[in-house]
């Protein structure tokens, strides 16, 4: 009986920590990072709770592998409870080196102020926008074209409220065509 319970606790440590590393995979997919103080108390708590588990999962394997109880099963456990949770983070660089392509301009809000925006534009014709203000951030992504001066944002979401359609390119300053927005200068990218 005892047997059969350390079976199923491990396989259910297992299963939760899959979903979790699960879930970071989708939030750190570009587009999906949006997030709100509110969100953050909810995302803190779940992440404590995951990673005091997957501290307790490596620890558990690694006792009763040096102990050699199914130290087969041990190690592939340990090697999963190593990989999943860093291939979770480098996930983004390859998912945006492949699907977006280099950089190819990065221009970021004028002042140093809040909300601050960062617009970053990519060879494949792809844009990925970052909104931050003191309560919140939002990352938008969508399809940017050049028409001579003059650059059109498509979204794939809902926009920032903080970014325009439609910017034209004055002396490396991108400005909006609603005047009330916020302009955007570039950085130099090599």
């Amino acid at each position: 009986m005892i047997q059969k319970f350390r079976i199923l606790t491990l396989a259910l440590v297992a299963l939760f920590l899959f979903i979790a590393s699960g879930v970071l995979v989708e939030w750190r997919l570009p587009g999906n990072n949006d997030w709100t103080d509110q969100d953050m108390v909810i995302a803190y708590g779940f992440g404590l709770f995951s990673a005091v588990m997957w501290l307790g999962f490596v620890v558990n394997n690694a006792f009763f592998l040096f102990r050699g109880h199914w130290p087969r099963f041990r190690r592939w456990a340990l090697i999963a409870s190593v990989v999943l949770p860093l291939g979770s983070y480098i996930i983004r660089p390859i998912v945006v080196q492949l699907s977006y392509g280099t950089k190819v301009a990065e221009y970021i809000e004028l002042q140093d102020s809040f909300p601050h925006l960062n617009l970053t534009l990519y060879s494949s014709g792809k844009f990925i926008s970052m909104t931050y203000d003191a309560a919140y951030h939002v990352e938008n992504i969508g399809y940017a074209e050049w028409d001579g001066d003059v650059l059109r944002l498509e979204f794939v979401d809902e926009p920032s409220r903080y970014l325009d359609y439609k910017y034209e390119l004055v002396d490396n300053v991108l400005l909006p065509r609603d005047q009330s927005l916020p302009a955007l200068r570039s950085l130099i990218v090599e």
